[in-house]
């Protein structure tokens, strides 16, 4: 992904915009069918599939919108969905939208038809709006994005799905390997999965989706649309939270009932208190100090956590918890004297190209995830330090892989009571373990596949240690003073 500004709309975008369609530039009366709607020189006008029963121009609260009721008032993308957002490749969708009522099934938007393909998975993108809390979008076949996460991530109070009669800001973003659902800025939903979108000669359309099975829409939409913003590149949460507050001043969502997020050194929305996804954006990092509470997770994409004199622990609700997340963004997470994180889900730093992420672990530190804990991966860059005290234990470490770059120093104590990575999949790392630094590996140790000397080994007067498995190793190993490699029980060391 790579961000750039939507020129004369201020806006935030992700490679190329190929889709805008915005009910204020149609120069319609209230109740005035709408038979075309331009989305730009990329896609064209949509056309209304049904001529005798279009959408209509409307105005909610003072904003224009298109009004839809149901499978007969579509709009089709007049040229077949192009390929830049097809296949596995990075995509945005943006959606400004009031349903008049969540009940049924009722796509908003919909990259090509649905059904028929001799391979249905993933084939194609819905975005729907419905009390289906396990279909909020919809690949067909694939791993769908649920309301909420299906375990109320960043949902408000008592809510299970967006509200109907308000306005809402849904997006769905693709990110290589990534997919998630974000509801007015908050990313509520995230499945890890390669999509293989297809338009086998079909149209892009809104207010509802073609059937392949009954050739016919179906799934129609029932209530006003605004915007909808199609890019060929990821926006990052920070970039979709920075457009939900820039268009919000036309559309004013009361914040104050959405899930909060620590934004630039204060609460925005409701106050944090435990069970919810800690938001945390901008360079005043959030410092939790004698908290003790359980979260569904951690978005710190371009953001700072400090926790001391306290445990956080994170649930398994989140698919990982991301620091550092994009191009250009840094996000970072310390442990201080006192402090504990428990986790059951991943902690990555630096996870995607651009971003990068830091893990501090200072004396008196705990951090203790029966996950992974992933450093610099997809051409990110990720870091880990461990200072003198600080203790820090994973199912599996891994430095750089994926054509990232890791790095970490090991001044206490790392044990992984699983896999350790140095550089994996084209990607390179850098370990030190320092004077009084124990690295102890109790599965398969440090190597760096495929290819050779891309990643370093430095024993700066620490020890690795292993109790099982054998060093499988491609790096480089440099041994300084009273650095030494322990190898019990017959254990292997292979360079």
């Amino acid at each position: 992904c790579f961000a750039q500004v939507l020129f004369a709309f201020g806006l935030e975008q992700a490679g190329t915009v190929l889709l805008n369609l915005d009910a204020s530039t149609l120069s319609l009366a209230d109740g005035a069918g709408v038979l075309s709607w331009n989305g730009g020189s990329t896609l064209g006008d949509f056309e209304a599939v049904n001529a005798s029963t279009p959408p209509t121009r409307q105005t909610r609260s003072g904003i224009p919108v298109v009004r839809f009721n149901g499978a007969g008032t579509v709009l089709r993308c007049p040229v077949a969905t192009p390929n830049s957002i097809l296949g596995a490749n990075d995509y945005s969708i943006e959606l400004w939208v009031c349903s008049s009522t969540p009940t049924g099934t009722h796509t908003m938007f919909a990259t090509t038809a649905r059904e028929g393909l001799s391979n249905n998975n993933g084939t194609v993108c819905e975005m729907r709006y419905s009390t289906d809390v396990k279909n909020a979008v919809e690949y067909y076949g694939s791993g769908n994005l649920t309301w909420y996460g299906n375990a109320g991530v960043n949902a408000p109070t008592g809510v299970t799905y967006p509200t109907a009669g308000e306005w809402h800001y849904l997006v769905n973003t693709v990110d290589g390997t990534n997919t998630c659902l974000y509801v007015d800025g908050r990313r509520v939903s995230s499945v890890w999965q390669t999509l293989k979108l297809s338009s086998d000669t079909a149209f892009c359309t809104v207010g509802g989706v073609y059937s392949r099975s009954s050739k016919s829409y179906t799934n129609g939409f029932v209530g006003d649309i605004a915007k909808v913003r199609v890019h060929d590149g990821c926006l990052t949460a920070a970039q979709v939270l920075a457009n939900f507050e820039e268009e919000n001043a036309v559309f004013q969502r009361d914040v104050t009932t959405l899930a909060p997020y620590w934004k630039d050194g204060a609460w925005k929305g409701q106050s944090f208190t435990g069970n919810q996804t800690l938001d945390v954006a901008g360079a005043t990092p959030l410092v939790l100090d004698g908290v003790t509470t359980t979260v569904n997770g951690v978005q710190a994409d371009n953001g700072f956590l400090t926790v001391k004199n306290g445990t956080l622990t994170f649930s398994n609700v989140l698919t990982y918890n991301a620091f550092g997340y994009g191009a250009g963004h840094e996000g970072g997470l310390t442990v201080g004297e006192g402090g504990t994180i428990s986790a059951t889900t991943p902690l990555a730093f630096g996870p995607r190209p651009g971003g990068s992420g830091r893990l501090v672990v200072a004396a008196g530190g705990t951090v203790n995830t029966t996950s992974w804990l992933r450093f610099g991966d997809y051409f990110g860059n990720g870091t880990l330090q461990i200072d003198h005290g600080g203790v820090a234990t994973a199912s599996i470490v891994i430095l750089g892989p994926n054509n990232g770059t890791g790095t970490g120093t090991v001044a206490g104590s790392l044990t992984t009571t699983g896999m350790f990575y140095l550089g994996e999949k084209g990607g390179s790392a850098t370990l030190d373990i320092q004077e009084g630094g124990v690295v102890t590996v109790q599965g398969v140790a440090p190597y760096d596949a495929p290819s050779a000397n891309l990643s370093v080994l430095k024993l700066s007067g620490g020890t690795i240690c292993l109790t099982s498995g054998s060093i499988k190793s491609l790096a480089r190993v440099e041994v300084e003073g009273l650095g030494s490699v322990g190898v019990p029980n017959g254990n292997a060391f292979r360079r």
